[in-house]
């Protein structure tokens, strides 16, 4: 993913999309590749100060060019500001058909986007930056605060019921390359029917209480299974354990600020037709509460 990759950075000029240049040219800095700078406008008949007396004026061609001109002057005296090495390309379009028109053609290896770390809801999240995350093929690395490198440390969320692979490899080489401690993080509600490795009769008995010691050798053997995953060279620390919150997301953001975790990598789950529209329950709430940057890599059937 990071050797030599062709980024797509997202810019709406806001300080959120400064953090996000930023990261973008400290991530080109360190292992090469190529950066494009996008920015799509909707198209102006959208915007309040157009009357209707004045909209016959939007097809004369000099008035979309002199809109261009406006937008790509801001693009430049944002990039100088960043002080970004990249190609830049400025549009008028619906802004999400825009972008992921763009992210098709460009058909880059990462997608970079800015977060005010604001939520308004299961449609928004700076809803643009949801509905980019919802539809997208390619990783997209939410950014919150510049990203500088060497990283300190980089987590990796996987769950032992499911493949843990690409969560597990992302960890693996953004750690290295971004010279960064890595650990990989499975944290649960609840154990007792999950775990793959235990009989039919317990899966279907959710109600068994286990002991310390049970769930201690549970916890072991998802342990187990994780290292298991694991490069043989591996330098990933791994942690397991069960939560008695109500929501997972708020225990794991928690830890992963208490222990100054710079960027998560989580797994977006594809979960049938209104995966265009919804990012995930626990990606949303991960992307709501964690104040750190988050890569959220695409299900691999969307690949």
């Amino acid at each position: 993913m990071l050797t030599n990759p062709v980024t797509v950075v997202c810019t709406d000029f806001s300080q959120p999309s400064d953090f996000a240049m930023k990261s973008a040219e400290s991530i080109r800095r360190r292992v090469g590749g190529k950066v494009h700078a996008i920015h799509v406008s909707d198209f102006p008949v959208h915007w309040e100060w157009i009357t209707v007396d004045s909209s016959s004026l939007l097809y004369a061609g000099d008035v979309e060019i002199t809109l261009l001109n406006s937008l790509g002057k801001l693009m430049q005296e944002q990039v100088k500001r960043c002080e970004l090495e990249c190609t830049t390309g400025v549009s008028l379009n619906q802004v999400f058909e825009g972008i992921d028109t763009l992210i098709e053609k460009i058909n880059p290896d990462l997608v970079i986007m800015g977060h005010r770390g604001e939520s308004r809801g299961p449609f928004q999240l700076g809803s643009m930056t949801a509905k980019v995350l919802a539809a997208s093929k390619k990783p997209v690395l939410v950014i919150k605060k510049p990203l500088t490198i060497p990283l300190g440390k980089v987590a990796g969320l996987v769950s032992t019921t499911e493949p843990m692979g690409q969560i597990i490899s992302a960890t693996e080489e953004f750690s290295y390359l971004l010279s960064a401690e890595p650990e990989i993080v499975s944290l649960w509600k609840d154990i007792t029917p999950q775990f793959h490795n235990l009989s039919a009769l317990i899966k279907a008995n959710h109600k068994i209480n286990f002991g310390q010691e049970e769930k201690e050798l549970i916890l072991s053997k998802m342990r187990e299974r994780i290292i298991s995953e694991l490069d043989v060279h591996s330098k990933c620390k791994v942690r397991v354990d069960v939560t008695d919150e109500k929501h997972v997301a708020n225990h794991l953001a928690r830890i992963l600020q208490d222990d100054n975790v710079d960027l998560v990598i989580m797994e977006r789950h594809e979960k049938g037709i209104m995966d265009k529209m919804l990012i995930g329950s626990e990606t949303r709430r991960m992307l709501e509460l964690f104040n750190g940057n988050i890569l959220v890599l695409p299900p691999k059937a969307a690949q």
